[in-house]
């Protein structure tokens, strides 16, 4: 396994394409002689030349990727022979090596982010150990129950709503600083005729609900309900159906203000939720920034 010492900076370039790498420093103006790193077409550029100096010898006894060199053999008494033709090539093109990346006479090693030994391609351990430690530490986190909060006298609550075809999920929320932090969650699988509501009546829907459920906490606290409907201008209608206007009714006794919405870490919880609660995992209704 072999690694070039700066591949690209060992390209030189056309006289007539120096000024279009140039630079302005304080001590003047400056342009490299040399492929720098950096350019759109460096990589494919030095791709090409590996390609075409090394093709005698790539799929039979070398593989090349870009500035990375992989030296093949099937027999220990080959290997050098093997050896012997790629030197001649970078010798032939004076094409240097970082000897602290390159590896010589080994039955395995990692190349381009896999492990390559006699056996096959297989998984870099580093890698598989990350993913493991990512999958336990998923499975603490969703272990936890999940922390809920009482409010204060004197804050303002906000409530977070999301409706699909076969159910409706809230999310009551505390405001603290930057965190927000949940009071209580609420959710309700729709019946046959409650399906079938327009999105923005299931919205209203879910609303009553919650204010039925959670009687208490709307009484006590002004509540903000943060979504990006026109839900207070439907509830406001004089021309709405029968039972928008038994809902603004219903709604008028309580401190509620309709806000738009400028976080989606409580609105993905009422989304999960509903979808859970739900039979089928459609498309959320709730419009998303």
């Amino acid at each position: 396994m072999m690694d070039a010492s700066q591949g690209y900076h060992q390209i030189m370039l056309a006289p007539e394409g120096h000024k279009r790498v140039s630079f302005i420093t304080s001590d003047g103006t400056f342009c490299y002689v040399a492929m720098p790193f950096g350019l759109k077409n460096a990589r494919a550029t030095y791709q090409r030349l590996v390609d075409k100096i090394f093709r005698s010898q790539l799929g039979r006894n070398m593989e090349v990727y870009v500035d990375d060199m992989l030296i093949k053999s099937k027999e220990a008494h080959h290997h050098m022979e093997d050896l012997d033709e790629t030197f001649a090539v970078l010798r032939k093109y004076r094409l240097k090596l970082n000897p602290g990346k390159c590896a010589f006479g080994v039955s395995g090693g990692r190349f381009l982010g896999f492990m390559v030994t006699q056996r096959g391609i297989e998984a870099n351990p580093d890698k598989i150990k990350e993913c493991q430690q990512a999958f336990e530490e998923l499975k603490t986190y969703l272990a936890k129950l999940p922390l809920l909060v009482k409010p204060v006298p004197g804050d303002t609550l906000y409530l977070y709503i999301s409706a699909i075809s076969q159910a409706v999920s809230l999310v009551l929320v505390r405001k603290e600083e930057d965190n927000q932090t949940p009071i209580y969650y609420v959710s309700k699988v729709l019946n046959g005729a409650e399906s079938r509501y327009p999105p923005i009546e299931k919205m209203a829907l879910a609303l009553v609900i919650t204010t039925r459920k959670l009687r208490p906490y709307f009484l006590s606290y002004p509540v903000g309900v943060r979504t990006n409907t026109l839900l207070k201008q439907i509830l406001g209608k004089p021309e709405a159906s029968g039972r928008l206007v038994k809902w603004a009714i219903e709604l008028s006794e309580y401190d509620i203000s309709y806000l738009p919405r400028t976080t989606i870490k409580a609105q993905a919880l009422a989304d999960f939720m509903s979808e859970m609660t739900g039979t089928t995992q459609e498309k959320v209704y709730e419009e998303r920034p």
